[in-house]
């Protein structure tokens, strides 16, 4: 038993060298610090005669238990993982990007749009035209409607068109 074990810690290595330490519980269990899982010692499992092989394997040499962990991998599986991996970030981080950069284009529009609609309301506002049916025009994407009634009463927005 190592210094590291009679501290309660347990190393998990890698195929290529890399190392990380897991606290070890009261029964001497761990959790891998590379994918998480649970590494049940045979005193935490309670009955003794269910306890798996494929476990205690695990367990006694300081690995994971899960078939899926890095720490099961040979050197080649884990370049290949690895290499997996780094494509999925730089796959993920790519859309972000493109998803930041549709979003900031989206803004830009609205700016746009916002800003056309300020300056059409100042001008139909400025030319005593009527603003109800220059937003009811814009809002339902037509040219911008700049009239002035006879009679202001007289607006088919205002009257339910």
């Amino acid at each position: 038993m190592t210094a590291l074990q009679q501290a309660g810690l347990v190393v998990v290595v890698l195929a290529d060298g890399e190392a990380r330490e897991a606290a070890r519980d009261a029964a001497g269990s761990y959790d891998c610090p590379f994918c998480g899982n649970v590494t049940v010692s045979p005193q935490g499992w309670g009955d003794q005669q269910s306890y798996p092989a494929w476990m205690r394997a695990a367990y006694e040499a300081g690995g994971c238990a899960s078939p899926a962990c890095p720490a099961n991998m040979t050197a080649g599986q884990l370049a290949a993982w690895r290499e997996q991996r780094a494509r999925q970030d730089a796959e993920k981080e790519l859309r972000r990007r493109a998803s930041a950069h549709m979003a900031a284009g989206r803004q830009l529009a609205e700016e746009k749009r916002a800003a056309e609609r300020a300056r059409l309301t100042a001008q139909a506002a400025g030319a005593g035209q009527c603003l109800d049916c220059l937003g009811y025009s814009l809002r339902k994407g037509h040219q911008p409607r700049l009239v002035r009634h006879r009679d202001p009463a007289n607006c088919p927005v205002s009257r339910g068109r």
